[in-house]
């Protein structure tokens, strides 16, 4: 073997350790977070989720989100969050952990208001609750159409706006109006 290839290799060998070690170094900031308040809402968590799930009959089944109880320098290696990071604050001990997370002040407010409710009740349908407002219990079919955000927007709004009139408006508004402007955003 000549001295060039030889030089080739071990350039391809010490590509091929650096690139392993920085693998390795970004494996390792994936670990769990150290913090004790972790445990603490992790448990809250999991017990909550067994408490919604515990109903047979229900429809759809509540999961752990894994970047709910994360901090913002914890999300850092995820692509395209860092307009995020004000979003994912813990659900105890605000005042403490408020300094080591990014709140906003709507989100620090309503964490507030959460942590005086003494219970979820037992059952809660929104078309029991609202029962003039037809476009709660309403499901639109979306066909082939990528625009599963559009729905979700537009069917909130329709919710929210008969819900804030007590049912004296009770409006269809149109999810092709949303998209018709974007000609790549719905399809």
């Amino acid at each position: 073997m000549s001295w060039p290839r030889v030089g080739i290799v071990i350039c391809l060998v010490v590509i091929a350790v650096v690139i392993l070690l920085g693998v390795a170094v970004h494996l390792l900031n994936l670990r769990p977070p150290s913090s004790p308040l972790f445990p603490v809402v992790d448990d809250y968590h999991a017990t909550l989720i067994l408490r919604v799930n515990s109903p047979n009959n229900a429809t759809w089944t509540a999961r752990f989100n894994r970047f709910a109880v994360r901090a913002a320098d914890q999300l850092a290696f995820y692509p395209s969050t860092e307009h995020v990071h004000n979003i994912f604050p813990r659900m105890l001990e605000i005042d403490s952990y408020a300094k080591n997370v990014l709140l906003s002040v709507d989100i620090a407010g309503h964490l507030v208001r959460l942590a005086v409710i003494q219970s979820v009740p037992e059952h809660f349908d929104a078309r029991e609750q609202w029962p003039q407002c037809w476009s709660i219990g309403h499901v639109a079919d979306q066909g082939e159409c990528g625009s599963c955000w559009a729905m979700a927007i537009v069917g909130s709004m329709s919710d929210r706006i008969c819900i804030q009139s007590n049912g004296a408006l009770r409006p269809l508004l149109s999810v092709q109006q949303l998209v018709s402007c974007c000609d790549y955003c719905g399809t």
